[in-house]
């Protein structure tokens, strides 16, 4: 049986925890809200990758008014690898802070969160949005760059710049691919990094 003077420590607890419920659930409605512009935001980044799907090459030599288009964006003229360029021409409709760099290895000096070989507490799930990198033996470096639209088990679905069907890092356009994801090295998330800093979609 519950003392008489034990009363108002009950009540003060209940007082206690009422006061807190305010604070859980402001800070519920924000982890929301980040989440649903989290979201939108990589459907957006994918969407405008996506309108780029077809774009052909117009000699087969990294030319052409699209390929022109993506190396202004990183301050070259036609003529140069575009595949990174190309991803910053994505990230830069948006407003993404991304590297700016037609480099592949430059977008993986910050925001990576997946690396191969790395262990992991648990089983890495790509999303949306996400920048994968593909390591050639040959350079000893990452050379070849692809946006993440979707996955399955086995499987990264991805939008690429200069490219072709059979997955080369110095294709004649932009294409969608399917790559098998042991062959993914490392992949970076610069849309999530972008909205944890309060940026918005």
């Amino acid at each position: 049986m519950t003392q008489g003077h034990d009363l108002p420590k009950t009540a003060a607890l209940r007082t206690e925890l009422a006061d807190q419920c305010p604070v859980q659930d402001t800070l519920h409605e924000k982890l929301v809200a980040e989440s649903l512009k989290l979201k939108a935001l990589r459907g957006k980044l994918v969407a405008v990758a996506a309108s780029q799907v077809g774009v052909k090459e117009k000699t087969g030599k990294n030319d052409g008014p699209e390929v022109a288009m993506y190396l202004r964006e990183v301050g070259l003229p036609e003529g140069y690898a575009y595949c990174a360029a190309g991803l910053t021409w994505c990230h830069n409709q948006l407003g993404i802070p991304n590297p700016k760099s037609a480099w592949s290895p430059d977008w993986f000096k910050a925001n990576v969160v997946y690396r191969r070989g790395k262990p992991l507490l648990l089983p890495f799930e790509s999303l949306p949005g996400q920048v994968a990198g593909f390591y050639s033996e040959s350079k000893k470096r990452v050379s070849h760059v692809a946006l993440i639209e979707s996955e399955s088990r086995q499987h990264y679905f991805t939008i690429e710049f200069n490219t072709n069907g059979a997955g080369s890092d110095d294709g004649e356009g932009v294409r969608r691919l399917m790559r098998k994801k042991g062959t993914v090295h490392v992949i970076a998330d610069h849309v999530g990094n972008y909205i944890k800093k309060g940026g918005h979609p």
